[in-house]
């Protein structure tokens, strides 16, 4: 099975630093941005991208709470429950062909959200 996907946002570090000088309310208020920010991609992803059926694949995509891990700052989101062979299948075969939706359907709506994900999360804390 294939390992999650991480990605780093420029100004993480900056952020951090920002969020451990300003005290705990700034850190709840970025938790709540970063869930916000990954709800905002899973909804665009199973708009836009997840290939669709039944729809049973595309329902099971979830986000996870958000973490605080000193000055890091995690969240999971994806899909799969009692598909995952399929979801994985589904995800990484780019030979499949899909009436609706496409291969890659929460990797690419990640990596394109990348870009306006920290600017969101200065904006919902107010930096």
């Amino acid at each position: 099975m294939p390992g999650p996907v991480e990605f780093k946002l420029t100004g993480v570090e900056q952020m951090s630093n920002l969020v451990a000088a300003k005290g705990k309310d700034i850190g709840k208020k970025a938790l709540s941005g970063l869930f916000k920010v990954a709800s905002q991609v899973m909804t665009i992803s199973k708009r836009d991208f997840a290939p669709v059926d039944e729809g049973i694949m595309r329902n099971s995509g979830v986000v996870g709470n958000p973490e605080r891990r000193g000055k890091e700052f995690r969240i999971e989101l994806g899909y799969g429950g009692a598909a995952e062979a399929y979801v994985v299948r589904q995800h990484e075969d780019l030979t499949l062909s899909h009436s609706v939706g496409e291969a890659k359907f929460l990797e690419r709506p990640l990596l394109a959200y990348g870009s306006r994900a920290a600017q969101e999360l200065a904006a919902e804390l107010k930096l």
